[in-house]
């Protein structure tokens, strides 16, 4: 598997045509050095899930092809997150080689526009999540947590974040957020993809760890 170089942006636009409803832009990169990226599942620990930007990434490439999905998920509070719809994307076949390439790009060119159900100014949570598709098979969340074996991961820093648009000031008039701080800056970090481990690889850690509490127990 390949590192998925990604780098989400979100940068809040005035939509006139749109007003009143809450907007995200976002695109793969800021710059060649500030990014967000997203690496592949670690052979000799593909169980293992890392997040931030002080994890150690060594022994993981950077993703890139269509064969990885991306997706933003966004709520009022952590805990009650759901998908953002038309925000799914998929990378391009550039690779990636190196950490400061632009591989790996999530938009063969220029940004996106999500508009979401949350009106201009609200103040929401946003994660990113990101998933192995097999081949466009693996079209959902619901589809990752159905089989263990797809690799999958999401951003460690759920961010609190102002929703750019327009909105109507004290006096009735239709007026543009400034615009919002892009998601890197805001402290979007990289994570690691990882694997479910087998059920029985749980269970002989279940068993080892059981035999090791009652060897401290005995005399």
């Amino acid at each position: 598997m390949k590192k998925l170089f990604v780098t989400f942006v979100l940068v809040g636009l005035a939509a006139s045509s749109h007003a009143g409803v809450g907007n995200v832009y976002f695109t793969n990169i800021r710059t060649k050095t500030d990014a967000a990226r997203i690496y592949a599942v670690d052979p000799s620990h593909p169980d293992a899930l890392l997040q931030g930007k002080t994890a150690d990434y060594t022994g993981r490439d950077l993703l890139y092809g269509a064969g990885y999905t991306a997706e933003l998920w966004i709520g009022f509070d952590a805990d009650h997150l759901q998908s953002l719809a038309g925000s799914q994307v998929v990378l391009s076949d550039k690779p990636a080689p190196k950490k400061t390439d632009l591989g790996g790009i999530l938009y063969k060119g220029g940004l996106a526009k999500v508009n979401t159900t949350y009106a201009a100014g609200t103040k929401v949570v946003l994660q990113v999540r990101a998933w192995e598709n097999r081949g466009g098979t693996i079209k959902t969340w619901n589809d990752v947590l159905s089989n263990d074996s797809v690799a999958r991961g999401w951003s460690k820093a759920v961010l609190d974040y102002q929703l750019s648009g327009v909105i109507e000031n004290p006096n009735g008039v239709p007026t543009p957020l400034p615009p919002a701080k892009n998601l890197v800056t805001a402290g979007l970090e990289s994570f690691g993809l990882f694997v479910v481990p087998e059920p029985s690889v749980i269970a002989l850690f279940a068993l080892g760890l059981g035999a090791l509490l009652m060897r401290r127990r005995c005399p």
